[in-house]
């Protein structure tokens, strides 16, 4: 019911439409219009700010939950994974040591307090601080662009952090627990905060005076002006058409749209023209779709 929505609000935001990303793709948009997240630095705003409450509730369950995770086994999976990825004849051997290092970095780093040279066989901790190392590995990959070996490193890295995740939500639940489904919004949100952020970048960096917005304005405004003769009512026209083409009004179409469309049960088409009526009215407020 909502296929309009999505291909309005897609068609702005246009994330990558890569055969192995298709899906990834279609993900970044319902989350979007099920979020209500506009294509502006509003929508990335919000969507940290959510990803921030996500993560506070998160902290608060794993702060009171029982269990201990072996950091070492995490490590071990991640050795194992430079191993097959990385240990073999014609592969750059610095690629295998860098994912090697994250391992390190997880079940030997300094602020476990071990023992200089110890190798023990288990490195058990509690739920929350298993939960910072995940983090903390998460923002490793996100900044492990550019560096040395930095596909290997961000492989790796993403492999202990998903190894982390895996046994965190098997702790408190599985994969239908409370833990596990903030974490799958969160994961959500933050894709689609990324994706929101890149698409107001773009539209930033277009002319604001050429280009298919202006030339359609220009089409309405001129029509205005053919039938009525007035040039203050052909620019007002003009402008408003200019302004409805902008990705953050439309962006909202399609987010009241969708919603339109879920509640009324109503066709896609149907969803859109009332979405269009609804924030063309004067007492309209883009805060009111939150």
């Amino acid at each position: 019911m909502a296929a309009g929505a999505k291909q309005v609000y897609r068609g702005y935001l246009k994330p990558s439409l890569a055969a192995g990303k298709i899906g990834k793709a279609s993900q970044i948009v319902q989350t979007a219009l099920d979020e209500a997240l506009p294509i502006t630095r509003s929508g990335v705003a919000t969507a940290n700010r959510v990803i921030g409450e996500l993560r506070a509730e998160v902290d608060s369950i794993l702060a009171n939950a029982k269990g201990r995770i072996d950091l070492k086994q995490i490590a071990d999976k991640v050795r194992g994974f430079a191993r097959s990825k990385y240990f073999k004849p014609g592969a750059d051997l610095t690629d295998y040591k860098t994912a090697l290092d994250v391992a390190e970095r997880i079940d030997s780093h300094p602020s476990l307090g071990l023992p200089a040279g110890a190798k023990p066989t288990r490195v058990e901790v509690p739920l929350s601080q298993a939960n910072e190392a995940k983090r903390a590995l998460q923002e490793t990959a996100s900044a492990s662009y550019g560096q040395p070996n930095a596909n290997a490193a961000k492989r790796a890295t993403k492999e202990g952090a998903h190894a982390l995740r895996t046994e965190i939500e098997a702790a408190t639940g599985g994969s239908t627990g409370k833990v596990a489904t903030l974490n799958a919004r969160e994961s959500k949100l933050i894709d689609a905060a990324k994706a929101i952020a890149h698409a107001v970048e773009r539209e930033a960096s277009h002319s604001k005076l050429y280009g298919v917005k202006t030339m359609v304005a220009g089409g309405v405004g001129g029509a205005d002006y053919a039938q009525n003769r007035d040039p203050l009512s052909a620019i007002g026209k003009g402008l408003a058409a200019r302004a409805l083409l902008t990705p953050n009004a439309q962006s909202y179409i399609a987010i009241v749209a969708n919603r339109i469309a879920k509640q009324l049960g109503v066709a896609a088409s149907t969803a859109t023209r009332l979405a269009e009526f609804v924030l063309s009215e004067p007492d309209s407020q883009a805060e009111q779709v939150q």
